[in-house]
């Protein structure tokens, strides 16, 4: 079931790339990638490991864009340029609600 959301995923990997200078899933063959985008337990560390200057507020967008279930992930562009607004206002995004796995991991 292909949608808006698989695009905000992918959005979001390619963010993650351009922030971080690393794909999620390095180092693992095409097959083992696949899995890696639907496996819950599986993660890319959290993109202020790799970069430092990446804040909490963006952190938390990427995750929610990767979230590895449709209805753990933003449903629409509306919703993902809401959470922006938040964070340049100076709030901050709520996060994913725990137990919904990302194929980004903030936090740990």
């Amino acid at each position: 079931n292909l949608d808006v959301r698989s695009d905000i995923y992918c959005l979001g990997a390619t963010l993650y790339h351009l922030l971080t200078g690393r794909i999620l899933f390095p180092d693992l063959s095409n097959d083992d990638t696949l899995r890696a985008h639907v496996d819950p337990e599986v993660s890319a560390p959290d993109p202020r490991s790799l970069n430092p200057d990446i804040s909490e507020g963006v952190a938390v967008i990427l995750s929610k864009m990767c979230a590895k279930e449709t209805d753990g992930r933003y449903g629409s562009w509306e919703d993902v340029l809401e959470d922006s607004r938040i964070l340049q206002s100076g709030g901050m995004p709520d996060p994913l609600p725990d137990g919904v796995p990302s194929s980004v991991r903030i936090g740990r």
